[in-house]
């Protein structure tokens, strides 16, 4: 049975990656078979690898971790206020919809001339009247939307 290692391996490939061999290591390497194998694969893979990595230049560790970081950050940040941004959405749908049927349902060209005291009693009477049905819809829907963003942040993942 053949002997596949030598205590000098690790002598050998330290010598030629610093391109230093000994007259002792190569004595050593004309006699050894296992260390002369050794050594010339070091040295291929030494010429391979040098002028590889001498073209690369990893980015710095500090702004690596920092983007990271920042990137951790963003997603966190989105996903806490994404029921914040969902209820402003919604709340911009309900005004929008609301205003067109509230200039509709509530004739405001008859109050324009005559704004005066005598006509609150019937500006009192039409917002009431008015109102009664937006306030209930936004009161419902204001619910159903604490609801919904409160399932949606107190949810496990």
């Amino acid at each position: 049975m053949k002997n596949h290692s030598c205590e000098k391996e690790q002598q050998v490939v330290a010598a030629v990656r610093c391109g230093a061999l000994t007259d002792a290591l190569k004595e050593h390497v004309a006699v050894c078979e296992v260390c002369a194998e050794v050594m010339l694969v070091a040295g291929l893979l030494c010429q391979e690898i040098v002028p590889a990595t001498a073209h690369l230049n990893p980015p710095n560790a500090t702004l690596t971790w920092r983007r990271a970081q920042d990137s951790s950050r963003r997603k966190a940040l989105a996903k806490a206020t994404a029921p914040i941004r969902i209820a402003r959405i919604c709340a911009l749908v309900v005004a929008l919809v609301a205003v067109p049927w509230l200039l509709t349902s509530v004739n405001v060209l008859s109050w324009y001339p005559d704004l005066g005291l005598q006509r609150l009693g019937t500006i009192d009477r039409a917002l009431s009247q008015t109102l009664t049905p937006v306030t209930l819809l936004s009161i419902g829907a204001s619910l159903i939307f604490m609801l919904l963003s409160s399932w949606y942040v107190l949810r496990e993942e």
